[in-house]
């Protein structure tokens, strides 16, 4: 999806396309940081022991990812898309400056993800309340997926753009 050959094409489009790239390594960065703090909530909140898996993992999609992300320029996406709501702004801000800092400590970030988060209510697990933990405890590590940057379902259009190829 955001190959040289996608780029060619996009002809004035160019510029988004590459913000887009940018926006879905940063947003999948930002899933990551999201998953480390849940586990680290576990250990640091509720006690309870859970794998590190999700904190590994951000390091590596930060190494992988987060070059393209820091590119990110908020104001030129804000642009393409129209305004972000201000904790959303405030999340990428935050994550981007994180990336630019080079640290690796998740934690620094706890702040902004849970104002981020709390618009879901109840259903927030980042919450320092009851129904957080109980949100939390729902949530289960080993079989929640490692974050990746936001792909748009690119598999599947790319197998029905073949198929039209090849019907014609």
């Amino acid at each position: 999806m955001w190959s040289a050959e996608v780029r060619a094409i996009a002809g004035p489009d160019r510029p988004a396309l590459i913000r887009a790239e940018q926006a879905a390594s940063l947003a999948g960065i930002g899933r990551a940081i999201y998953d480390a703090l849940l586990e680290s909530m576990f250990e640091r909140e509720d006690k309870r022991p859970i794998s590190s898996r999700h904190r590994e993992h951000l390091v590596n999609i930060v190494d992988t990812h987060g070059a393209t992300a820091r590119k990110l320029d908020v104001d030129a996406l804000e642009a393409d898309i129209g305004s972000l709501p201000s904790k959303l702004r405030a999340v990428l801000c935050a994550t981007k400056t994180w990336l630019e800092d080079g640290s690796r400590h998740a934690d620094v970030l706890f702040d902004s993800y849970e104002a981020a988060e709390a618009r879901k209510g109840t259903r927030a697990r980042l919450a320092r309340t009851p129904n957080g933990r109980t949100r939390r405890l729902e949530w289960s590590g080993d079989e929640h997926g490692l974050a990746t940057p936001l792909h748009h379902r690119w598999e599947q259009v790319g197998t029905l753009l073949n198929d039209l190829a090849a019907a014609q």
